[in-house]
């Protein structure tokens, strides 16, 4: 005993080296590179969320067919449903447009809801009042979290018959108006459109005008006998046929034109609109109506329910007094859309004033309050409802129905999708409390974005990378703990060198396997513990930092001289058992980087002071090098040379500028003999006869300040043979 704590006082300095290189490696490893790849690759912690209950409630009414709205919408709600996880939520498809279809009740299985989106139809009216209602039934009998995700065009509204609206243009065609005559060739298909929205049976005609006073009379478009036509492209083609006239100086004969076209053959249930399109102020009196009284006469005796101006904005009061039998909207040229270019622009616009003034909002009234009164229902319920609504869609409608803006997403044709999981977020992410802010890395973020959210939430995808995580944190720890090791072997040898490039390639190759290996090794093993014994769970990290330990311990025995394999790994083994211990207990009770920091310091001395703690404690011959008689260092001596010389390679540097060679000698183990042998070439210069000695217990030889002594048995001799 008194022995074994000699030789660990005489060799108290290669313990410290070791545990403080050790220690020193993997601090400065965590602190470098370490806590930088765990903030690159921090992973959101999974939040155990409630099972979930969601009817998608789908509007299939007739202008969801416009633009294919509603395949986007059903390929949308698809994918939806495929991203959540139907082991723990349920799903329902209810669709309303006239009426009402239960596509599917409440269930996991994914063909079911997929067949049961694709076999939505309907077309007709908005009765979404219907449609919510069979939704909250479909949620009566759920005890998990309930919503609606409602996915809507337009407001409630009923299923009209088809009301009929005849418009006949009144268009000046004078040299000034060629924006506007270009504008309405161009953009007459979308003025039909908006029409065409609200289920409108609608005829369009047209007028052209210039000054009659000057014989420009006026030209009716002719649509194979009839002046009006529901076909736009054929009206666009029309156009082409009107002969534009020179019109003089203003006045133009605009209310001529206007008396020409309210006697036109409107359809008796038509509502009869008139659309004037000028730049210029009315002739007065004109060629035949006399005054604005008179053409006010004409527009009331011929029932024109609606007459809508588009005219310059020094004519409005003049213009405006045609409006008092027959009231419409006023666009002022040059203040719509990029002003008189592009005047289709403006087309839409004007479609859709005249189609909400010729529908009956009474009608739609009731509707709208039924629906707003179901949601109240639904929210009194604790059931959530979140909606999706196109550009055409009311926004405060949907804010009133959802109780909150934040619960209603909006989107354009090809963005259903997204506004979908934007639904999903909330639904599933933020469980409607409020989103939680989660950290994550970069890497976590790329990936994200890259790959599926139901594939990130995998249990296999969450081991696979947390295990490398901890793999990659461990192997940058082990890198810092293998290249100080060697560093501090080089410093105890007084070598002319810290690391050499195939050292360095060594000991990180060899420290990110380790690393990979022993945190996933104990990844795996905690995650086990934790799931069958919670109470052995830090074993886990335990187990992954002794396999380091024993890994780096057996690392170290290439480049320890003739440091066994076995008593290496044992060295290892012990040191990561300790480390591992006191790395769980320092950072169980501290912060979590301070603990990871402590912990790692630990960690790397208990590694590091264990393997020259079992270098020390081999029982094998050994060379003692004394550079003074206070300072010495000791080899183990065996099968591998020990070199002296004035190389980088040397393990004992002897200077060149006292003559020595590269390699001046060798000192190894030949069965049970001690060998030194000298360089051929340095014992020629040094006149040397024999070049191999065999040396005992005891022998010394000294090269210059340097002393080397041999030693096979504990006991001390101060036997010296020679000086080279």
């Amino acid at each position: 005993m008194q022995n074994l704590f000699g030789q660990i006082r005489r060799n108290l300095r290669k313990l410290l080296i070791f545990g403080l290189c050790g220690a020193g490696g993997c601090l400065v490893a965590a602190i470098a590179l370490g806590e930088v790849f765990l903030t690159v690759t921090e992973r959101p912690p999974i939040v155990e969320q409630n099972p979930q209950s969601v009817v998608m409630l789908i509007d299939t009414s007739g202008s969801m067919n416009d633009d294919n709205k509603l395949q986007e919408a059903k390929n949308a709600a698809k994918a939806f449903i495929e991203r959540q996880d139907p082991s723990v939520n349920r799903f329902a498809v209810v669709g309303f447009g006239s009426q009402v279809q239960i596509g599917t009740g409440l269930t996991s299985d994914l063909a079911t809801l997929n067949q049961a989106i694709d076999n939505l139809s309907d077309g007709g009216g908005t009765r979404m009042d219907l449609g919510l209602a069979t939704a909250i039934e479909q949620l009566e009998s759920s005890s998990s979290d309930r919503h609606i995700l409602l996915f809507t065009d337009g407001q409630p509204a009923p299923a009209p018959s088809p009301e009929q609206i005849d418009i006949m243009i009144v268009l000046d065609v004078t040299s000034s108006m060629n924006e506007e005559i270009a504008g309405v060739q161009q953009g007459i298909q979308n003025f039909a459109q908006e029409l065409k929205k609200r289920k409108l049976d609608a005829q369009i005609g047209l007028i052209a005008f210039g000054d009659r006073l000057f014989g420009e009379e006026p030209q009716i478009l002719n649509f194979d006998g009839s002046v009006f036509t529901p076909d736009s492209d054929r009206f666009s083609e029309q156009i082409g046929s009107i002969q534009q006239v020179n019109g003089n100086d203003p006045p133009e004969s605009s209310l001529d034109a206007l008396a020409l076209a309210a006697r036109q053959p409107f359809r008796s249930h038509a509502t009869k609109v008139i659309l004037l399109i000028t730049d210029a102020p009315p002739l007065i009196p004109d060629r035949e109506i006399p005054s604005l009284e008179a053409t006010t006469n004409v527009l009331k005796e011929n029932q024109i329910a609606q007459l809508h101006l588009v005219i310059q904005p020094d004519d409005r009061a003049t213009f405006e007094q045609l409006q008092l039998s027959a009231p419409g909207e006023t666009f002022l040229l040059g203040e719509t859309a990029a002003g008189r270019q592009g005047f289709e622009s403006v087309l839409p616009t004007i479609g859709k004033a005249i189609a909400e003034t010729t529908l009956k909002e009474e009608d739609r009234q009731p509707i709208v309050e039924a629906t707003l009164n179901i949601g109240q229902t639904a929210l009194s319920q604790k059931i959530n409802i979140i909606a999706v609504g196109t550009g055409d869609a009311d926004q405060n409608f949907l804010t009133q129905l959802t109780g909150e803006d934040k619960k209603v997403f909006y989107a354009n044709s090809g963005e259903f999708d997204q506004a979908f999981q934007s639904a999903a977020k909330l639904i599933y992410d933020s469980q409607l409390i409020g989103e939680q802010k989660q950290n994550q890395g970069i890497l976590y973020t790329l990936l994200s974005q890259s790959l599926p959210k139901n594939q990130l939430q995998t249990p296999q995808f969450r081991f696979i990378y947390d295990a490398l995580r901890t793999g990659g944190w461990t192997a940058i720890l082990s890198v810092g703990a293998s290249l100080a090791l060697i560093v501090g072997q080089n410093l105890y040898q007084r070598r002319r060198r810290l690391l050499s490039l195939g050292e360095t390639s060594i000991g990180t190759v060899g420290g990110i396997v380790a690393g990979l290996v022993a945190g996933s090794s104990g990844l795996l093993v905690s995650r086990f513990l934790i799931q069958s014994i919670p109470t052995l769970a830090p074993g886990g990290p335990l187990l992954g930092w002794t396999i380091l330990g024993t890994m780096l311990g057996g690392g170290m025995a290439r480049f320890v001289p003739n440091l066994k394999i076995g008593r290496a790994v044992l060295g290892g083994f012990l040191g990561g058992a300790m480390g591992g211990m006191g790395f769980v207990l320092q950072a169980g009770a501290s912060n979590e980087m301070a603990g990871r920091l402590a912990g790692s310091a630990i960690l790397g001395f208990c590694i590091g002071m264990m393997i020259a703690l079992l270098e020390l404690l081999t029982r094998q011959a050994k060379l003692i090098v004394h550079w003074s008689p206070t300072e010495q260092r000791e080899f183990l001596l065996g099968s591998r040379p020990i070199i002296l010389g004035s190389s980088s390679e040397a393990n004992i540097y002897l200077p060149k500028k006292q003559g020595y060679a590269p390699i001046t000698a060798q000192v190894f183990q030949k069965g049970e003999n001690i060998i030194m042998q000298y360089n051929s070439s340095y014992g020629q210069a040094k006149g040397m006869k024999k070049l191999e000695h065999q040396l005992k217990d005891g022998d010394r030889r000294k090269f210059g300040q340097i002393t080397l002594e041999v030693k096979t048995s504990p006991e001390p001799s101060n036997r010296i043979i020679s000086t080279h």
